[in-house]
Formats: C-alpha cells, structure tokens, sequence
C-alpha cells in the first residue's frame, strides 16, 4: 500500500503551509520545534482533518523539504 489516510490528532502531528498548502509533521518522527531550520522533515497532505500518510519510499522524497520552508499553523485550521 502506497498511502492510507487517519484522522488528524493534535497530539500527534503538527499542521504547517508548504507553499500555502496545508500538509502536517508527524511529531512521533521528529522533535519539530527543537529542529534546526534546514533539517529535512517528510510532511503529508492534509484536508478536512484526514491525512494522507505516503509509505512508498520513492514517493517520500516529494515530500520532504526542510523545516525553514514550513510555516506552523494552529491545529484548528481546515481546508
């Protein structure tokens, strides 16, 4: 399975913008805010609360990007 999709949980991920979409940081994988700007970070695409988490590994690498391109967004927000 290349992708599945789980409800978002505040506790365990993080929203942020990429390039003004919204996408979360699972924070079980990284300590975000002690990250420094240019660490690398995997973000998966997320609307209306469910977040689609990319598995294939030749995938991943669209989805990566360092952690300065990402702007922190309340958990509230929806698209």
């Amino acid at each position: 399975m290349a992708a599945f999709i789980i409800d978002f949980d505040p506790i365990v991920h993080q929203k942020v913008r990429y390039h003004d979409q919204l996408y979360v940081v699972f924070l079980k994988d990284y300590d975000f805010f002690q990250l420094p700007p240019d660490a690398e970070v995997l973000i998966h695409f997320v609307s209306h609360n469910k977040v689609i988490v990319q598995q294939d590994k030749s995938i991943q690498p669209l989805y990566t990007v360092r952690k300065r391109e990402l702007i922190v967004v309340a958990p509230e927000v929806e698209e």
